[in-house]
């Protein structure tokens, strides 16, 4: 999926390039360039972080220290619970 994405991303930024810089094969090539290195991944990145229905309300991915007790686990699980309700 990222593959296609980047190959769609630097098509993009190429014609993107041509249509704003006058034509000429030069403009195509730095568009694509730009679409390939920096908006493709950035793109693709913010694709994945929430586009789909309820994944902004996914469980949080949280590491605990060896030294944490259940209990402040359940506290923390609570807190996180009432900040999503208060949201």
């Amino acid at each position: 999926m990222f593959v296609d994405h980047q190959i769609a991303m630097t098509l993009i930024g190429g014609f993107a390039g041509v249509g704003i810089g006058g034509g000429s094969p030069k403009q195509f090539i730095v568009g694509a360039l730009v679409g390939f290195v920096t908006l493709g991944p950035m793109s693709y990145w913010l694709k994945l972080q929430g586009n789909r229905p309820g994944q902004s309300f996914k469980p949080a991915n949280v590491f605990y220290t060896a030294d944490c007790t259940k209990e402040e686990i359940e506290r923390f699980n609570h807190e996180d619970q009432i900040d999503m309700l208060a949201f």
